[in-house]
């Protein structure tokens, strides 16, 4: 059993800790040969435990070849050898996995892994106060596949300090300080296929970062990227990228050259206003994630060449019509949250394997919606329905009614009785007669005519019928043409009755 000896610095501030139950016990450090035993080797629950630096009682215990242990939700001020004295490392175990999360370390020294066994393959140090990644860490760790450092305080990670884990294929740097990295950060990691350095503040990137890796899946959502620029990506093959909320505004023509094999790319929550020739490169892309950005038109044929792709999210866009392009393979189309107020069916027959369109939020007519939504049903294609309850809506989307009875106004130079007033009306011998009294020389305002204008008629009933109309009217500032004619029509009338008593 003795060759299996963990031996762990951790010095208690409770002065005391047990190991499982009862049948374990703990001897104080004297000498290093002295040792603490358990009757279930396979069991040391740390978890919870504070440890510091102002005690001189260190723990020893056997690990007969554990395949993890987890001292998590611990206190350990730093890690490193723990004892001038002694041979071995804080982490001198036979461990496959361990788990030193939520132990508010905030120091990891170099040398701190030097008696660690080879078969070590996975070391989390998440949750803690971690603030740099040095040098020469982990050059004794040349069997480690997966390394985590999310949810630390990680500033700087010091150029080569992944040196020695060649075999490294996860790893996960997420919910950190990040401003910056230095061109070789990565460099040792050939073998590295995932990285997750989202949720930092990292505002430039380039293709220096992943030089010599082997990434396939890349995770940069949640930084301060504006700018993808050109061939950022030439130097791996990348099947997952995720960039969204950034502030992406401009991606230059050829940031995804030689990116045949990316499937999946997530752009969403971006500053995005058009959209980049440089997605053209990206052939055998099968979902495309352009939501919450500032797109307000896509160019005819924009994704006539996507021939694999399945799903296309443009929602939350300010977009105010459908696509005009072929899509052959896309199932799912995003529409919803945009300005659309039309929609052409007969563009449908760019996507003939679409069975789920999104609609909800945007400019619709009742009608124009209800018919889409018939026309989308006798296709078997799904409308996702929207929220709406309490307005108008055709299956939860809101919608407006057209209004039939909106007050228009009438044309009246293009009307009949128009064209007869300046033709027909002007050649007869009525109008002649009429213009004729113009060359007369007459008193006008002893006239009975103009008497009468000035008395009687504006105290008429029918002088105020045509006084209230004339203030209703809807008619345009021709309209007193008419008005004066049926007036004029009116009062010679009156005047020839007049003429004959």
């Amino acid at each position: 059993m003795y060759p299996f000896c963990i031996i762990l610095f951790l010095q208690i501030y409770t002065g005391y800790a047990r190991f499982c139950e009862e049948d374990a016990f703990l001897i104080p450090y004297h000498w290093k040969d002295q040792r603490c035993f358990s009757t279930e080797p396979d069991c040391i629950p740390l978890k919870g435990s504070w440890f510091g630096e102002s005690r001189g009682e260190t723990l020893y215990c056997y690990s007969f070849n554990m395949e993890a242990e987890n001292i998590s939700s611990s206190f350990i001020e730093s890690v490193s050898n723990y004892h001038p004295e002694a041979d071995h490392s804080i982490f001198a175990y036979n461990d496959v996995s361990l788990f030193p999360t939520q132990l508010y370390i905030s120091n990891i020294l170099p040398g701190s892994f030097e008696k660690v066994n080879n078969s070590l393959t996975e070391l989390y140090f998440d949750l803690n106060n971690i603030q740099i990644i040095r040098k020469g860490v982990f050059n004794c760790l040349g069997r480690l596949r997966i390394l985590s450092f999310k949810f630390n305080k990680l500033e700087i990670i010091e150029e080569d300090a992944f040196s020695g884990l060649e075999k490294l294929t996860h790893l996960d740097l997420k919910h950190n300080f990040i401003y910056h990295l230095n061109q070789n950060t990565f460099y040792p990691l050939k073998n590295l296929y995932l990285l997750d350095i989202s949720n930092n503040f990292i505002n430039t990137a380039n293709q220096s970062h992943l030089r010599f890796t082997s990434i396939t899946e890349f995770y940069l959502d949640y930084n301060k990227i504006h700018q993808l620029q050109n061939v950022m990506f030439n130097n791996v093959s990348v099947n997952i990228l995720d960039i969204s909320h950034n502030n992406l505004s401009v991606i230059e023509p050829e940031a995804f050259l030689n990116q045949n094999n990316l499937y999946d790319l997530n752009l969403n929550n971006n500053k995005l206003d058009k959209l980049s020739s440089s997605l053209h490169y990206l052939l055998g892309l099968k979902k495309l994630d352009l939501s919450y950005n500032n797109l307000q038109t896509i160019s005819m044929g924009f994704f006539d060449h996507f021939n694999y792709l399945e799903s296309l999210n443009l929602t939350h866009n300010k977009l105010v019509s459908v696509l005009g392009s072929n899509v052959l393979n896309v199932k799912y189309l995003g529409l919803a949250y945009n300005k659309i107020k039309e929609f052409d069916i007969k563009s449908l027959k760019s996507f003939p394997k679409l069975n789920q369109i999104s609609l909800d939020g945007n400019m619709w007519d009742c009608k124009i919606l209800s018919s889409v939504a018939q026309e989308l049903s006798s296709r078997s294609i799904v409308i996702k329905k929207g929220h709406e309850r309490n307005l108008i809506n055709v299956l939860g989307i809101e919608c407006s009614e057209s209004n039939d009875t909106t007050k228009t106004t009438i044309d009246v130079k293009n009307s009949s009785f128009f064209k007869y007033l300046e033709e027909g009306y002007k050649k007869s011998n009525f109008y002649k007669y009429l213009d004729s009294l113009n060359n007369t020389s007459i008193d006008d305002k002893n006239t009975s005519i103009f008497k009468y204008f000035e008395e009687d008629y504006k105290k008429s009933n029918f002088f105020k019928y045509l006084d209230s109309f004339n203030k209703d009217t809807l008619l345009d500032q021709n309209t007193p043409i008419v008005i004066i004619l049926i007036t004029t029509i009116v009062i010679l009338v009156d005047f020839l009755k007049n003429c004959i008593k």
